[in-house]
């Protein structure tokens, strides 16, 4: 049952108080003969006992019409109080969620950083033996180098023993390369900072410029020939080496600084090439 509006109420008064005025006016019994003129007897009055229920039933309808307001208003009060509960209710809810949303997305750039900065520490000792390699190629190329000018005439099986360690040396750069590989590739798939995945880049480059002037330089150990090489593959190595660990350098600050988020390292931190035994 809907409640009147308060205009409406209004109206429902005024027509009450009409209806009990025109039963005051109308409501006497007239004589046998019907007049207006006659005066008012008890008869037209009515008993005293009709007087009280009218008032009653006056005071009841009032009671009535006063109590359907109040539980409009009331109706109305808790309607906006459950309104505001709810905005509340679903702002809460709203922060709760965002909040949840952010630990979530700082929980999974915390494991996505974790797993690129487990993968850029393998990369190094695999290009420390290409070093190891490289450094042992300089050695060769020196000895060659040195025993040209002292004496002409190799002996045969010293061109042997030469060779033998020329190819095992390019066989060792070889299959070190291809662990450089195996470690760039799972680093290059997930490393998502620009920075350090420009570093990798770098080293990729710079390791596969490394292995082809190995190549070079032993091809001219095995057969003792130092033409004039315009390319000086022993000077692009020493080159390539220092590259290398400047790169190490660079890669080391971008992973701390920029995956880890760690403040810098006062000074300059310097990380030498690990040095490996020969392989057998």
């Amino acid at each position: 049952m809907n409640l009147p509006n308060r205009p409406a109420t209004i109206g429902y008064w005024l027509a009450f108080a009409l209806a009990g005025l025109l039963g005051i006016a109308f409501g006497w019994r007239t004589n046998e003969v019907t007049a207006f003129t006659d005066d008012w007897t008890s008869a037209q009055w009515g008993p005293a006992a009709a007087w009280v229920a009218g008032f009653l039933t006056f005071g009841a309808v009032s009671v009535s019409l006063w109590q359907a307001l109040e539980a409009r208003k009331k109706n109305a009060k808790d309607a906006l109080a459950a309104e505001e509960r709810s905005r509340k209710e679903a702002e809460r809810h709203a922060e709760q969620l965002h909040d949840a949303n952010t630990r979530l997305e700082n929980e999974l750039t915390a494991q996505r950083n974790a797993e690129q900065l487990r993968l850029i520490p393998p990369i190094w000792p695999a290009v420390d033996k290409i070093v190891d390699s490289a450094e042992r190629t300089l050695s060769l190329a020196d000895e060659t180098k040195n025993f040209l000018k002292l004496d002409q005439h190799i002996p045969d099986q010293h061109r042997i023993t030469q060779r033998k360690r020329a190819e095992h040396i390019a066989s060792l750069a070889r299959d070190r390369q291809h662990a450089v590989e195996s470690m760039i590739m799972p680093a290059a798939l997930l490393v998502s900072e620009p920075d350090t995945m420009a570093s990798i880049q770098r080293v990729w480059a710079l390791t596969n410029s490394l292995q082809f002037n190995i190549h070079v330089s032993l091809n001219k150990s095995k057969a003792f020939d130092w033409p004039n090489d315009p390319e000086n593959s022993e000077s692009n190595i020493t080159a390539l080496l220092n590259e290398l660990s400047s790169e190490r350098q660079q890669m080391f600050v971008s992973a701390r600084e920029k995956i880890a988020e760690l403040p810098p390292i006062p000074g300059n931190l310097f990380i030498p090439l690990s040095r490996y035994e020969a392989d057998s």
